[in-house]
């Protein structure tokens, strides 16, 4: 990591950990079939909080549905966006993982990573209840 991607990392982390509120994402691991037995193992949950900033789902991110209604209400009620900081995540967020979010769970259905020098500064998740 360079210098100033590494200063750009840090001053990433101190506005998101200053704004923040705390999430958890869960994803599952695992659940795979043994070759030998033929048994299916069950998938392993993994948690890891981390600091966020929830925002309100833009225009632009509605827009960029086809479908914009689900069960007859606007997918807008149902958005939000979060921005993370991408230093010291356990894990990278990726679509399908859940996050918990003032007491509800969210899915992830996307994900933009922001870097500088190969290193991810911030990812930009848009998440539906």
């Amino acid at each position: 990591m360079s210098q100033f991607s590494e200063e750009m990392a840090d001053i990433a982390q101190e506005l998101i950990t200053e704004f923040r509120t705390q999430i958890v994402i869960t994803r599952q691991v695992g659940g795979d079939v043994d070759p030998v037995t033929g048994a299916v193992t069950s998938p392993t949950t993994q948690n890891q909080t981390v600091d966020a900033i929830p925002l309100p789902a833009s225009k632009g991110t509605v827009e960029a549905f086809d479908q914009r209604f689900v069960g007859g209400t606007l997918i807008e009620t149902n958005l939000r966006a979060l921005k993370i900081a991408g230093q010291n995540l356990q894990w990278p967020p990726e679509p399908l993982q859940t996050v918990t979010l003032e007491g509800a769970a969210w899915e992830v259905i996307g994900v933009t990573k922001s870097t500088l020098d190969n290193d991810n500064l911030v990812y930009s998740l848009t998440i539906r209840r």
